[in-house]
C-alpha cells in the first residue's frame, strides 16, 4: 500500500482523513475499544502513515484512590486533577508520541513526553518514562525529575504499589483514541506504610488495607 502524507493544517481535512484512516483500520465491529482483547493489540499496521500535522488536544489528568477495607474515597477524582494540553503526534507504523503540559492553578507543574503505540482498533498502550520535567517550587523553575517514578509515588503517598498497573518500575497506560477523544489509565494497588507528603495521605492514622489507584490521561479534540 502506498504511503499517505497529509500536507495540509485543516482542521476538517485532517478530522476527515483521520476518520477515514480509523474507517479502513477497524472492523465493522462497533463495540468499544476498551472492550477488545489484547489479541486486537498484536495486530501490526500493513501501510506506513505519516501525519506531519500535530493533534491539539486538551482536559485533564486525574489521580483518584480508594480505601478498599474502610469503604471511603481518599483522594476524589474530581479534586485531585490538573488541567492539561498535549500534542499527538503519530510517526511510522504504530508508533506516536504524546507530548503533555499540566497545570497547577495557573502554573506549569509538569511536561511529559510519552512514547507509545496505536492498534489499528484505536488501543493505545504506553507506560510513563523515566524522565520528565516537573516545578521546582524553591524556584519556581520547571527542572528534570532525578527521582525514579515509584520512589517519589512513595514520597508523595508513603504507599508501596503492586498489582497490573505497575509494569518494569513504572505506571504502565492502557486506553483508547478515536480521533477525538484520548483516554488512558492505569490501574494498581498500594498499601500504606508511612503518612505521605499530599494532603490525602498525611492525615493519621495510617490508612488501613489495600488502597485501589485508579490514574487517567483524559483528553479531547
Amino acid at each position: 500500500m502506498k504511503k499517505v502524507v497529509i500536507k495540509s493544517a485543516s482542521g476538517i481535512k485532517f478530522c476527515s482523513f483521520l476518520l477515514a484512516v480509523l474507517f479502513v483500520f477497524s472492523c465493522s465491529k462497533e463495540e468499544s475499544p476498551l472492550a477488545m482483547n489484547d489479541e486486537s493489540s498484536d495486530v501490526m499496521l500493513k501501510s506506513q502513515v505519516l501525519v506531519d500535522v500535530p493533534i491539539h488536544l486538551t482536559g485533564s489528568t486525574h489521580f483518584p484512590s480508594y480505601a478498599v477495607k474502610e469503604h471511603r474515597v481518599i483522594s476524589p477524582w474530581e479534586l485531585n486533577t490538573l488541567y492539561c494540553e498535549a500534542t499527538f503526534t503519530m510517526g511510522q507504523g504504530q508508533n506516536f508520541e504524546l507530548s503533555t503540559s499540566e497545570y497547577f492553578g495557573p502554573m506549569l507543574f509538569r511536561e511529559v513526553v510519552f512514547n507509545g503505540k496505536i492498534t489499528p482498533s484505536g488501543i493505545v498502550k504506553f507506560s510513563w518514562p523515566e524522565s520528565w520535567m516537573e516545578l521546582d517550587f524553591a524556584t519556581f523553575q520547571l527542572v528534570e525529575n532525578t527521582m525514579n517514578l515509584l520512589d517519589q509515588f512513595y514520597l508523595h503517598t508513603g504507599c508501596v504499589p503492586y498489582g497490573p498497573g505497575i509494569n518494569k518500575g513504572t505506571w504502565y497506560y492502557k486506553g483508547y483514541f478515536d480521533g477525538n477523544k484520548f483516554y488512558v489509565s492505569t490501574h494498581f494497588m498500594g498499601t500504606q506504610e508511612k503518612l505521605g507528603l499530599i494532603g490525602f495521605y498525611k492525615i493519621e492514622p495510617l490508612i488501613d488495607g489495600p488502597i485501589q489507584f485508579e490514574f487517567s490521561i483524559e483528553l479531547e479534540l
